[in-house]
């Protein structure tokens, strides 16, 4: 990026920015970094009776006004004017910052346009930076060997300058969720309606079974960190489809701003979008006519004599639509991804759920599936898997400043694993408190709310054994309610979905095989919306 298009960029950043209402940021220190890149001729050429040129004055403009707070508004006139007089004889400099002034914009296209600006500039500052890290190493390699050990530690030293620009760097102070002036009464009044809105029950999402609901104390809350564990082929996935499923289904759009649009997003760092429509169809076929669907859906099985039935092959135009409408019936944004875990950080998360504010969304869910296989780069490591846990606790404090509920599977370490080839009994209870995570012992101790879960065959019955691991809230649910089990769709060997059960009878049971939470016959209260 040459010094004319760097102007250019951070003036009708500088400009759009303050256009923004509510703004809480700017990219001050960005522009800053970006103007320094920008040397100053080493002859004064002010000596020999020219002036200073377009670029040195529009430098120091730029410099000026980054001295301004963010909530700074300027004169388009005015500051048009001061551009072109110091433009002087160079048009087509003036007529570029000019158009990039003068563009009318939505709010959604104005706050995308800043994102990409932003980005825009960043990764000017990172290219330099990382061909003067490149230069410098290759000298030293040519002509200063000497200096270090062996080859393998001047790679060491050289990647270990190259780290920090792998992954994108926001503009905020990471560790500020939220600030209010106490003499700011209009931000105080928005913490206790904040408090309000959280005590009456808006923005609480519900999940498809009463006795998680009653668990919850009516669902998740919005801004926590939900994490559900089980051992490996444990139903993780499922488990984790089958929550997102009934976020919509179940739930009405509260929002904080409603003049967005209210957004779920699930992410899957594991398996392809194909494996999760296929799951998302089959579990709403199942509760539709209770029948096991198979994996092609174009068979099912019979429930008495365990045979698989041909039927009508459904075209994928027609899976798709049924899908589609089921999810979209309360009015709900979705969408889905599959990324390559890889080539993503914690930030390249972040950057996509502000890119969508950007676009006028409000993200209410964001559902990874599962974060211990994204990458812990940038995260600091003070401990034995301490980069997973700050890792944690970057995405928590990210999304908990946006009230969005962020949820993620983990596995349960080897030490669990071997509880079960002991064959301890009623292994989650034993769970609970062990701090059995894969990768970090202490992630129970940041998380909001932590579940267990494993699959579990009684009498030739498939269940999935639940119990509370962590709760971080003031009301904490009675103690005959921190443990239940759900039933498979059995009809078959255990293959099929776990129904829903919001507006029927408690499906739970106490434990695997035991007792229902509520008799069939007893007069009831159902969840219903």
């Amino acid at each position: 990026m040459d010094n004319k298009l760097l102007v250019t960029k951070s003036l009708t950043l500088l400009w759009r920015e303050s256009q923004i209402p509510e703004k809480q940021e700017n990219s001050v220190d960005t522009i800053r970094t970006a103007m320094d890149g920008i040397k100053e001729p080493e002859v004064n050429i002010s000596l020999l009776g020219s002036e200073d040129s377009p670029i040195t004055k529009l430098k120091a403009l730029i410099l000026e006004m980054c001295k301004n707070p963010a909530d700074h508004e300027y004169i388009k006139e005015d500051l048009l004017l001061t551009i072109k007089s110091n433009c002087g004889d160079d048009a087509a400099l003036y007529e570029s910052i000019e158009q990039g002034i003068n563009q009318e914009m939505t709010p959604a296209v104005l706050k995308r346009s800043v994102v990409n600006l932003r980005r825009d500039l960043i990764s000017h500052f990172k290219d330099e930076s990382v061909m003067q890290i490149l230069a410098r190493a290759a000298n030293d390699f040519r002509y200063n060997k000497s200096k270090f050990k062996s080859t393998a530690a001047f790679l060491t030293e050289v990647i270990t300058q190259l780290e920090p620009y792998q992954v994108t760097v926001q503009k905020k102070d990471p560790a500020i969720n939220e600030r209010v002036s106490i003499e700011d009464e209009s931000g105080v009044e928005t913490i206790f309606n904040t408090v309000q809105n959280e005590n009456s029950g808006n923005g609480i999402m519900s999940t498809p079974w009463q006795a998680m609901n009653d668990m919850l104390d009516g669902g998740f809350r919005p801004g926590e960190f939900v994490m559900h564990m089980s051992l490996q082929h444990q139903y993780k996935t499922g488990l984790n489809l089958l929550l997102f499923r009934g976020f919509p289904i179940y739930n009405k759009p509260f929002l904080i701003h409603p003049d967005k649009k209210p957004l779920l997003i699930r992410i899957s760092l594991e398996d392809p979008l194909s494996n999760n429509f296929q799951f998302l169809y089959k579990a709403f076929k199942e509760n539709e006519d209770g029948r096991i669907y198979e994996d092609e859906f174009n068979e099912k099985v019979d429930e008495k004599t365990g045979e698989t039935i041909q039927i009508p092959k459904i075209s994928a135009k027609e899976k798709a639509r049924y899908v589609s409408e089921k999810m979209k019936v309360n009015g709900w944004h979705i969408e889905l991804l599959s990324v390559n875990p890889i080539e993503w950080t914690y930030r390249d998360l972040c950057n996509l759920i502000i890119e969508r504010e950007a676009e006028g969304y409000e993200v209410k869910v964001c559902d990874v599936d599962y974060l211990l296989k994204l990458p812990t780069t940038g995260c600091t490591q003070n401990f034995k898997g301490g980069d997973y846990r700050n890792l944690i606790e970057r995405i928590k404090a990210f999304f908990a400043a946006r009230k969005c509920i962020f949820m993620t599977p983990w596995q349960l370490s080897t030490d669990a694993k071997s509880m079960i080839r002991d064959g301890t009994p009623d292994v989650v209870t034993r769970w609970v408190g062990g701090g059995f995570t894969d990768s970090c012992k202490s992630l129970d101790q940041v998380v909001d709310v932590g579940i267990l879960a494993h699959r579990v065959c009684k009498d030739r019955e498939w269940f999935l054994d639940i119990a509370l691991d962590k709760l971080r809230r003031i009301k904490q649910p009675a103690d005959d309610k921190r443990r239940f089990a759900l039933k498979f769709n059995n009809t078959h060997q255990g293959r099929g979905v776990i129904l829903d059960d919001i507006g029927k009878e408690n499906s739970a049971y106490r434990k695997p095989g035991g007792e229902r939470l509520v008799a069939k016959n007893e007069d009831e209260t159902y969840y219903d919306f």
